[in-house]
């Protein structure tokens, strides 16, 4: 079929379900660089979707003929291709599937229909990101209430005006609601919710999660079934007059008819979500996000082939100064040992930190690991050797890394006095977000900790 050239047509084939993979490609083209499509698009997107939900005794054929021809009618009126265009090919056979596309555009013509039509000054209530397989940012969003969006592929990651982060994978369907409120249809997600953000809720068709300060995960299916489980912290789940309090390491399942039941902590399902919702955009080489689990959990991550990228606290008050020794682009190895910088605290600022960490389950001999990890924010400083990383562990360790003995605990770290032939280096990006790692490590641990200011 060959593809339209016009935008507007493009956007004709896709509102109407015939756009092919070059239809779409074109479009995407089309939609990055003009704004006023976009819009345009989102619109007619949001009123389908809203004469799609009417509940009306008219949801008829004698209600499509009437509203169909009263859009035809007044587009008419109208100086305009395309709603002209549009008008002049629905036929009977797609009366129900384009009546929504066509009223849409006509009444958004001719302003007729302003009480549907969205508010152009609605307030922003998150942004959101929209990641391919390689964890490459590809397209970003400001969402107004009532957004809705159904991807069948990626990875979105919604920042909230009010400090929530919540990830979610496609295939899923979901809408924004509120700055506090979104609902699930199918897919799933994690959620963490600072304090400016507790109480932000997840719906979903059989139940609703309640944020009580938490890192939460969300998992439904179009049959209405739905798990909940919490990562850290404490949420409550509700299902009509009944509801549960659930903390770390606990999860529950919803259903039509069987109410809320105990479910097995398992959050293998989430493993693509939690890195993102813990500020992890991209992994790289031998360096790997850890797998989602509680900080117990976590803390007990051992690997003989992976650097894991493990989450530690997050909103930590900077009320004390600490030393690091990168806090700027470049790398730091036996080259420059000596180098070493104080962060001075500002109680006004809150931070939150990653562990890079390689822990080996058993003795195997020298390995090098080769990797990187991205992050969603500039990095503020690294703590690259055993003796500034346990001085930071009182503010940013969530696991008792403090209980292993001396002896392991002192080759904590990078280590500068390798061998010939088996340098270890860390080095920090020019935008400062990517921190690349070499480490050769055997019996011991290899970690360094990276602290990113928190928004």
């Amino acid at each position: 079929m060959p593809t339209p050239d016009h935008p507007q047509e493009l956007l004709e084939e896709l509102l109407d379900g015939q756009a092919d993979e070059l239809s779409r490609a074109a479009l995407m083209d089309a939609l990055r660089g003009d704004a006023a499509l976009r819009a345009e698009l989102r619109l007619h997107l949001e009123m389908s979707d809203s004469l799609g939900r009417l509940k009306t005794e008219r949801q008829d054929e004698n209600f499509v003929r009437s509203a169909a021809g009263h859009a035809m009618a007044v587009g008419a009126e109208q100086a305009d291709d395309f709603v002209n265009g549009l008008t002049r090919r629905i036929s009977r056979r797609t009366w129900a599937r384009r009546l929504a596309v066509a009223a849409v555009i006509t009444l958004a013509a001719t302003g007729a229909f302003v009480a549907y039509r969205p508010s152009t000054t609605s307030a922003v209530v998150a942004s959101m990101i929209e990641l391919d397989d390689q964890g490459r940012v590809i397209a970003r969003h400001d969402i107004t209430p009532g957004y809705h969006h159904a991807p069948q592929e990626g990875l979105f990651r919604l920042n909230f005006s009010n400090g929530a982060v919540v990830a979610v994978e496609a295939p899923a369907d979901f809408r924004i609601e509120s700055a506090m409120k979104m609902r699930l249809h199918s897919g799933k997600l994690n959620a963490w919710c600072p304090e400016s953000a507790h109480g932000f809720q997840v719906a979903t068709a059989t139940g609703m999660v309640t944020d009580l300060g938490t890192s939460f995960g969300v998992s439904t299916h179009r049959n209405g079934a739905s798990e909940f489980l919490v990562l850290d912290g404490l949420i409550e789940v509700s299902q009509g007059k009944e509801t549960r309090r659930l903390e770390e390491g606990q999860a529950v399942r919803t259903a039509r008819s069987a109410g809320i039941e105990d479910l097995a902590f398992e959050a293998t399902p989430f493993a693509r979500t939690w890195p993102l919702a813990s500020g992890i955009i991209a992994t790289h080489g031998s360096v790997k996000p850890a797998p989602p689990g509680t900080a117990e959990q976590l803390s007990k991550l051992e690997s003989n082939d992976t650097v894991l990228v493990i989450p530690e606290k997050r909103n930590v008050i900077f009320d004390q100064s600490f030393q690091a020794e990168i806090t700027e682009p470049g790398t730091f190895s036996s080259a420059n040992a000596s180098q070493l910088h104080v962060l001075r605290e500002d109680p006004e600022k809150r931070l939150r930190s990653f562990l890079v960490r390689f822990n080996p389950v058993y003795d195997f001999g020298f390995k090098r690991f080769d990797g990187a990890v991205t992050f969603d924010r500039p990095v503020l400083g690294i703590c690259c050797q055993g003796k500034y990383l346990d001085a930071t562990d009182g503010i940013f360790a969530t696991g008792a890394w403090t209980d292993v003995s001396e002896e392991a605990r002192q080759f904590r770290g990078i280590d500068l006095n390798q061998p010939s032939g088996y340098p270890e280096q860390v080095t920090l990006s020019e935008d400062r977000r990517t921190v690349t790692i070499v480490f050769n490590a055997g019996v011991s641990s290899d970690d360094i900790r990276v602290i990113l200011e928190e928004d």
